[in-house]
C-alpha cells in the first residue's frame, strides 16, 4: 500500500475520483478543486487551471451554484467565482448521503408492506450459477426453513459441508 495512502494523504487525481464517487462529475470536481486552490477565481483562470473546457467550465459552476458550493462574485467585466468554507460543502454532502439513507429506510419498508404472505406464494425455483453463491442460498433456505426443502443440485456441492 502506498505510504500516502496509510496517512490519509491523496493525489489530485485521486481525490477528483472520490469526488466523482460522491455524485460530481469529472468536470465539476476539477473546477471545484480549482476554486479550493485559488478561492476565487474567473472561469478564464479556472478553465486554465483545471484543464476543463471554458464551456464546459460555465455548466459546472452553474451546476456547484445550484448545489451551494460555490458563489457568483459580480465583477465589470464578467464574474469571479468563491468557494463556500469546505467543511460546509462536506457538511452538505453528509447531509445529503443522511437523507438519502433515511429514504432507503422508508423505501425498504414500505417495499416489505407489499410483500405477498408466504402461503400465498408461488413455489419458488432458482437458477444460481458459481458455488459461493449456490451455497449461500442453501445455507440462507437451510437457516429459515419450516417444513421442506427440495434441490436440484450436481453431486459436488454436496460433497463439500455447507
Amino acid at each position: 500500500m502506498d505510504k500516502r495512502k496509510k496517512k490519509g494523504i491523496l493525489s489530485e487525481s485521486e481525490i477528483e475520483k472520490s469526488l466523482q464517487g460522491l455524485g460530481f462529475t469529472k468536470n465539476d470536481s476539477k473546477v471545484l478543486l480549482t476554486l479550493c486552490k485559488y478561492k476565487i477565481a474567473s472561469p478564464a483562470d479556472i478553465a486554465k487551471n483545471s484543464s476543463v473546457d471554458r464551456a464546459r467550465v460555465y455548466d459546472s459552476l452553474n451546476r456547484l451554484i445550484d448545489r451551494g458550493f460555490i458563489q457568483k462574485e459580480p465583477v465589470k467585466r464578467g464574474a469571479n467565482y468563491q468557494i463556500i468554507p469546505i467543511e460546509k460543502i462536506f457538511d452538505s454532502i453528509r447531509n445529503e448521503y443522511k437523507e438519502k439513507i433515511s429514504e432507503t429506510i422508508l423505501l425498504e419498508e414500505n417495499i416489505s408492506r407489499l410483500e405477498v404472505d408466504e402461503e400465498d406464494a408461488e413455489p419458488r425455483v432458482w437458477a444460481i450459477n458459481r458455488k459461493d453463491k449456490i451455497r449461500k442460498k442453501m445455507k440462507e433456505l437451510i437457516n429459515n426453513a419450516e417444513n421442506r426443502i427440495y434441490f436440484i443440485i450436481t453431486p459436488d456441492l454436496l460433497m463439500e459441508e455447507l
